[in-house]
């Protein structure tokens, strides 16, 4: 029961990050589900380890937190590093 709150927090993760257009820019068209899908994923891995290392009630927190971080990075590290070089 607890996947599905982690599935729901990375779709929630996903849709903000498509609507403030956190997209890689190589991506094309379907670059909104592909955030969707990497949020999703990253919510999974996070409550996962949530689980794992602190426990059942902390996980959501950590799937949340793990979610935001890796969208994150993951989308605006290729726009910082095109803009330095």
């Amino acid at each position: 029961m607890i996947v599905v709150v982690w599935l729901v927090i990375g779709l929630v993760v996903g849709v903000i990050a498509s609507f403030a257009e956190l997209r890689l820019p190589l991506t094309g068209g379907k670059g909104w589900l592909l955030v969707i899908i990497e949020a999703v994923t990253a919510a999974l891995v996070g409550g996962w380890l949530g689980s794992l290392v602190l426990s059942r009630y902390y996980s959501p927190a950590t799937a949340l937190w793990v979610a935001i971080l890796i969208v994150t990075i993951a989308n605006l590290l290729p726009r910082v590093i095109r803009r330095s070089a």
